[in-house]
């Protein structure tokens, strides 16, 4: 679809089965059984939920603090800018985890080359 925006989604999808096979569109899963222990993408998912949700809450409880000793009336109510910056810190959380899998799972996606490998540093290379 990227190289020619005139296919529809099913020719993409019947040209994917006839070219690759229908376990093409699995080809990243094994990422997930190697990082998370599960073949299910939705257990990326949850992961990086429970990474937003938990980096949020700490920036949250980190404000409320920040409100109760600067003696701010009300200080368990956040402000807006608050909100915000605890939403960036939980977006930065979840980069830090989430940003390298998805590298490599889209690389091993796109990778028509049969076999290749990655060394330490995670630069891939055809032996």
């Amino acid at each position: 679809m990227q190289k020619d925006p005139s296919l529809k989604m099913s020719e993409c999808v019947k040209s994917i089965i006839l070219k690759e096979g229908p376990f093409a569109f699995y080809k990243g899963m094994a990422l997930d059984l190697i990082y998370l222990g599960t073949l299910s993408p939705l257990s990326g998912i949850a992961a990086c939920t429970s990474i937003q949700f938990g980096a949020n809450e700490v920036a949250k409880r980190y404000f409320s603090t920040h409100n109760k000793i600067n003696s701010v009336p009300n200080p368990e109510s956040l402000s807006v800018s608050q909100y915000v910056l605890g939403g960036v810190f939980a977006g930065a959380a979840n980069t830090v985890v989430a940003a390298p899998v998805e590298h490599i799972r889209i690389v091993m996606q796109v990778n028509l080359i049969k076999q290749r490998h990655f060394d330490k540093k995670g630069d891939f290379h055809n032996y």
